[in-house]
């Protein structure tokens, strides 16, 4: 660890301000928001069914697949303040607020078939447009709180 700063070197995981979501939330809420219609198909437990694979066979499959079902993240040691070591990171949005505003953007993109497809803007893009809107609600509650 450096002397100069204890965030040199270490690896950060960032997520959103709240607990992690579920499938079923998402299913959730793309069934109640979108105007074009959502289902779920729910598929049969065929693999049940499926007799075990031996032999060289039963080791073919994809490398990071099964470690990334359970796993969890948190943004515990991102939101310390750099004081104790952390970056003082602090979530914007939460994942299901982005879900329903790609839910709402569907909407306005389906309702009206003569308006031109919106285009996607790359991750970056997307980021510093969250960033932008994070220090302007920033700004508002500022304000609200002088008020």
């Amino acid at each position: 660890m450096s002397s100069s700063s204890a965030q040199a070197g270490r690896p950060f995981t960032v997520t959103d301000p709240n607990p992690p979501i579920t499938y079923g939330d998402l299913y959730c809420a793309l069934s109640v928001l979108a105007a074009t219609g959502f289902r779920t198909v729910r598929l049969p437990p065929v693999l049940l069914l499926l007799p075990s694979l031996s032999g060289d066979i039963r080791h073919l499959k994809p490398a990071l697949f099964s470690i990334t079902t359970h796993l969890v993240a948190t943004n515990e040691a991102a939101s310390r303040p750099v004081e104790q070591g952390g970056l003082g990171y602090r979530g914007v949005l939460t994942s299901l607020q982005g879900m329903v505003q790609e839910v709402v953007d569907w909407n306005r993109e389906h309702m009206d078939n003569t308006k031109p497809r919106k285009t996607y803007k790359t991750s970056v893009a997307f980021a510093d447009d969250i960033q932008r809107l994070g220090s302007a609600a920033a700004s508002v509650g500022a304000l609200q709180l002088r008020d």
